[in-house]
């Protein structure tokens, strides 16, 4: 007979249960003692039925839980034995020493006398197809990438080189002929680039050219200024694809600082004219450039600062250059970079605010500039604060902060030209008013109006009530400075110190008035009216102080009692006014409460 087998996984198994079992019924032993006692002590015991429930299933033995390992940092492996670190410094290192070699024997063999200038440019251009064609052949095997990567920009940075210097320096070829070529060289570097996804070919040709290229154009001259910009163009299509940061980087940097260092050279040379020519059509170009480029970026990055500097920093140069020029076409030229920011701010929907700021900011800078270098001194202020009233007045119609913003930008500029025609200092004694002339009343007309367009857009612009009042306070305090010097300046030209004193009692006077109006404006009006309430209290007293502090001292005679009586008269007559107004608005919100509950 055969003995059955017992399993020993089995027993242990219901041994666990049973011991499992046995401590349940232990603690559920001393749980029921311990409600004995505390019911005991509340009251007496009564017999309870017995009341016979089913025994708990058994319970299993929790598994312990074991401890979790600590994190242990991964140790730190030396730079130099890093993955690839070495093998790419090597490549680069290659690459810049082989495309150092392809300019000397391009180059610096023609200096020395070595070989023939057709076998120079021959073994400079076979080398560096070849290194092209090695380039396509290993970028396909097994850690073939980073060798691809430094043949390929070796040998696309050597044959543009070789282009630039059979135009430049040989003169073998017709410019635009050598243009065209290098664009078509540089395009096929960077679709290569593109095709292997592969950021450091296309920066370190584009690096590698700028390094090297006033070597082989001789210098900083036109045409390396015009192959820099043929590169800017041929990598911008990049960023409608691909996001390159470094090769925005390496596009812009070097065509501006050529441009910036030819500037600096020609104001030290004295070069100026047609000699120029080129240098303003490669900073134009240039900013077109990376106008368009930004534009490319708009679908999938709203805010690219990379972009939005490359446009602030060609703008930038494209005003440098036109610094070299006569008026009229330093003053074109600064009007045109002004009028292309500008209609970009207000014409792009959903603009970013950051760039919509430096936008506006560069092109009010742009047409500050367009002013200065293109106007006579003399009328510096009447233009700028000109061009500040159109862009208050076109932000006020339209609700653009940014465009009154830069219309504020640009009155500001306007008053400090126009006070040094007529200072503050010079409205306090007639010698130094009668030195403005006549020539000065235009400037304070012009700022008049536009601080009347300023407090006008500040009250259509601005939902804050602080920012609104302070904004058109400061146009206020403008307006009262351009009243003053109208008036004096005309009194000193018309009567000497009679004239002067006059004008003092006129601008007092029309200081009045402008708080008067300001005061009736701002008890008509329910939405802005405390703006103008606080502007017209402010005004009341400034011309009140004005009155008590330099009129009663200064005038004498007939305008000094005019001045008192017309100021008290229109005290009066606002007073009386601002009361009436607070009590009909009393009596009509009592209309209103009583009205309430027959309405209802």
């Amino acid at each position: 007979m055969t003995t059955p087998s017992i399993d020993p996984r089995l027993v242990h198994v219901l041994t666990g249960e049973v011991a499992a079992l046995q401590q349940h019924l232990g603690r559920v032993g001393h749980d029921l003692g311990i409600l004995a006692q505390q019911l005991a002590t509340v009251q007496a015991p009564a017999p309870q039925p017995v009341v016979h429930r089913p025994a708990p299933a058994p319970m299993r033995p929790q598994p312990q839980a074991q401890a979790q390992p600590r994190f242990q940092p991964p140790p730190t492996v030396p730079w130099w034995q890093r993955d690839g670190v070495v093998s790419r410094l090597l490549a680069a290192a290659g690459a810049g020493v082989t495309v150092i070699g392809v300019v000397m024997l391009v180059v610096l063999a023609a200096q020395s006398g070595w070989f023939g200038p057709g076998a120079r440019v021959a073994a400079g251009a076979t080398l560096s197809a070849v290194l092209i064609a090695a380039a396509h052949r290993i970028v396909a095997r097994p850690g073939g990438t980073v060798g691809a990567v430094a043949l390929a920009a070796t040998g696309f940075a050597g044959l543009y080189l070789d282009i630039a210097a059979v135009t430049a320096l040989y003169g073998w070829v017709h410019p635009v002929v050598g243009l065209v070529t290098g664009l078509a060289v540089a395009s096929l570097g960077i679709g290569v680039a593109t095709r292997w996804s592969s950021q450091p070919l296309a920066v370190m040709v584009l690096v590698g050219v700028a390094v090297l290229a006033p070597v082989a154009t001789a210098g900083i001259t036109s045409a390396l200024l015009a192959f820099l910009v043929i590169l800017q163009i041929a990598a911008s299509p990049v960023d409608s694809r691909l996001d390159w940061v470094w090769l925005r980087v390496a596009r812009t940097v070097p065509v501006v600082g050529a441009i910036l260092l030819a500037v600096l050279t020609a104001s030290i040379g004295g070069a100026r004219g047609s000699e120029l020519a080129p240098l303003l059509v490669v900073a134009a170009v240039s900013f077109a450039a990376a106008v368009a480029a930004w534009y490319s970026t708009l679908t999938r990055r709203p805010v690219d600062p990379v972009s939005v500097a490359a446009v602030v920093a060609t703008a930038g140069s494209t005003l440098a250059t036109a610094t070299l020029f006569s008026r009229p076409v330093a003053g074109i030229t600064c009007a045109a970079v002004a009028m292309v920011l500008l209609a970009v701010t207000a014409t792009t929907r959903g603009l970013a605010s950051p760039v919509r700021f430096v936008f506006a900011v560069t092109g009010a800078v742009a047409g500050i500039s367009a002013v200065l270098v293109g106007t006579p001194r003399s009328i510096h202020a009447v233009t700028l604060l000109t061009v500040a009233v159109a862009a208050l007045v076109t932000g006020g119609w339209t609700r653009s902060r940014v465009t009154a913003g830069v219309g504020a930008f640009v009155a500001l500029a306007g008053l400090v030209a126009h006070t040094q025609v007529t200072s503050v200092d010079a409205l306090t004694y007639p010698g130094t008013a009668a030195a403005s002339g006549w020539a000065s009343i235009p400037g304070s007309v012009a700022a008049l109006a536009m601080a009347v367009a300023g407090v006008w857009a500040s009250v259509r612009t601005l939902d804050d009530a602080t920012a609104r009042t302070v904004s058109a306070s400061s146009f206020g305090i403008a307006g009262l400075y351009a009243i003053t010097a109208t008036s004096v300046v005309a009194g000193v030209e018309i009567g000497s110190d009679t004239g002067f004193f006059v004008g003092h009692g006129i601008a007092t006077i029309s200081w009045m008035i402008v708080a008067v109006v300001a005061l009736v404006r701002g008890l008509a009006d329910r939405r802005d009216g405390h703006t103008l309430l606080v502007i017209g209290l402010a005004v009341v007293a400034a011309a009140v102080a004005k009155l008590f502090l330099f009129d009663l001292g200064a005038l004498g005679g007939l305008p000094r009692a005019a001045a008192f009586l017309v100021v008290g008269m229109l005290l009066l007559g606002i007073g009386t006014r601002y009361a009436r107004a607070f009590a009909d608005r009393a009596g009509t919100d009592v209309t209103d409460g009583a009205g309430e509950p027959a309405a209802r």
